[in-house]
């Protein structure tokens, strides 16, 4: 098995739970009460996460993360109506972060064939980081409809992200084009994901430098 090595520049990516900002947090909290139903938020979502990626989505129990949370089950309920809906929550909560990281790739396709490889280096060191999280959220994925129209949703807008001002009008404008970014960030999670667990197919180095040529192929022009 090849080792994978992507020469990730060190801070450049941020871990992948800990960085994402919530709905609702992009300002801080009004109120006394507001600020303690934030904090009891992330402390749900924080006892969640380490209890789902630990012990596994189907032996973790409502109990167990309200306990880990130190709240009452019945306070847990005020924030999520069950265990699906706080993954749902985690999910939404990695993607916008993920969408932050996108809005550095036009930077980069500017900049040619170098930065665009570093810019997907970076990206797939961060996955390879949080192999946990990947196989969490395919989980949630593929049993929870919620969650695939999260993603699918996330698609359009980093789609956008990357296209610039005005993005996510050349939907319907240049349906090509759009159908020719949506594939390429299509092809962008397939390779990091595929690097993020190793696969013996893959020559790192090689998939890299391919996979940031077709990203210059679709974008440089822009």
């Amino acid at each position: 098995m090849k080792s994978m090595t992507l020469n990730c520049p060190a801070g450049k990516i941020a871990p992948l739970m800990t960085a994402a900002v919530p709905d609702g947090e992009s300002e801080q909290p009004r109120t006394l009460r507001d600020q303690q139903r934030e904090l009891t938020r992330r402390r749900i979502l924080d006892a969640a996460h380490k209890a789902f990626t630990e012990a596994g989505i189907a032996t973790t129990t409502v109990d167990q993360i309200a306990r880990d949370a130190g709240i009452s089950r019945a306070t847990l309920y005020l924030h999520f109506s069950n265990r699906e809906a706080i993954l749902v929550e985690l999910l939404r909560r990695d993607l916008r972060y993920v969408q932050t990281t996108f809005e550095a790739l036009p930077r980069a396709v500017a900049g040619g064939h170098g930065p665009t490889r570093d810019w997907l280096s970076a990206h797939a060191e961060r996955h390879s980081r949080h192999r946990a999280d990947l196989r969490l959220f395919s989980i949630a994925t593929a049993t929870d409809p919620a969650a695939v129209e999260l993603v699918r949703e996330h698609l359009v807008r980093v789609a956008g992200i990357v296209l610039g001002p005005g993005g996510e009008a050349i939907r319907s404008s240049d349906p090509a084009l759009w159908t020719r970014v949506i594939l390429m960030l299509m092809r962008i999670n397939q390779v990091v994901a595929s690097l993020a667990q190793s696969d013996p197919e893959l020559d790192p180095a090689t998939a890299l430098d391919i996979t940031a040529a077709e990203v210059i192929a679709v974008l440089g022009g822009r």
